[in-house]
């Protein structure tokens, strides 16, 4: 993941656990999608 303002991610990060796989995954929010 590319953030510009790595310490400000946080807010828009959120861990959470899987327990099916066994894996821990990120949710992250974001106001619109930007194509590279």
């Amino acid at each position: 993941l590319d953030f510009i303002n790595p310490e400000s991610a946080e807010r828009f990060v959120e861990k959470g656990w899987d327990e099916e796989k066994q894996m821990y995954y990120y949710l992250v929010y974001f106001n619109k999608e930007t194509k590279h």
